[in-house]
């Protein structure tokens, strides 16, 4: 693909540019990385993305730790087994106050 026709496309893409972004040359990668980060959104709840259990092939075990990595713990959507009827968030932030709970337990200060 020649500049011509990026540039073609870009401006058939985007004929104006976002305020945050029009600094940047609309031809340039620059450019389309403040996009993202301006407009990207998710319409979607990601769940079970790494699974989490003591079965062969799971990527957490059931303390929230990433198994094979020392020290890290998942406490996303990611280690729930399925998606639930409602927006993820409060179930998102269970996992996640359950595993700052191991985190102190596991943690004590002395």
């Amino acid at each position: 693909m020649n500049a011509s026709t990026a540039e073609v496309g870009y401006e058939r893409i985007s004929p104006k540019p976002i305020r945050a972004c029009e600094h940047f040359n609309l031809t340039h990668v620059t450019y389309w990385h403040c996009i993202m980060k301006q407009v990207v959104l998710s319409i979607h709840y990601p769940v079970a993305s790494g699974k989490m259990g003591a079965v062969v092939g799971h990527t957490a075990d059931l303390n929230l730790k990433e198994i094979g990595v020392n020290g890290l713990r998942v406490m996303d959507a990611s280690v729930m087994p399925n998606i639930i009827s409602l927006k993820t968030i409060v179930a998102t932030m269970m996992i996640a106050k359950k595993g700052v709970d191991m985190l102190i337990k596991d943690n004590p200060r002395e």
